[in-house]
């Protein structure tokens, strides 16, 4: 029993806590790219900890991004990993580290077909220019 016990709690320290995501135009103003795509592959990198997915990029409404973009998630979401599926699109907010560009299950990364909140605030951007108001 004090092992079962032992195991609960060490599990329970190491998942993984995410506060609310904050509204679109936060995550945008935070993440360092924010796109659409369609995950191509996946495979788990040289450390065994993070899944490189490869995604075909659809819109891009934030940094510099290739027609394809690898980023890392970690493999299990208990460790905040993003379970992304082979042939779905998705929208993501991702970060960019020395390391690669990342994201995780705490940002507002979602299917595409869940993210029609962020959408209508993303492709609202580049009606007017910062600063102005569109009339």
């Amino acid at each position: 029993m004090k092992i079962l016990t032992f195991i609960l709690l060490v599990g329970l320290a190491y998942s993984c806590s995410c506060m609310e995501p904050p509204h679109p135009e936060e995550a945008y103003q935070d993440a360092d790219i924010v796109f659409s795509g369609e995950v191509t592959n996946m495979v788990v990198d040289q450390s065994g900890y993070y899944y490189e997915v490869t995604l075909q990029t659809i819109d891009i409404w934030k940094g510099d991004v290739s027609d394809e973009l690898i980023i890392l998630t970690e493999l299990y979401s208990d460790t905040c990993g993003y379970n992304f599926q082979i042939n779905q699109e998705y929208l993501v907010y991702a970060y960019s580290y020395s390391w690669g560009i990342y994201t995780n299950i705490c940002t507002r990364t979602n299917l595409l077909d869940y993210a029609d909140e962020d959408l209508e605030y993303l492709n609202g951007l580049n009606s007017c220019e910062t600063g102005y108001t569109d009339i």
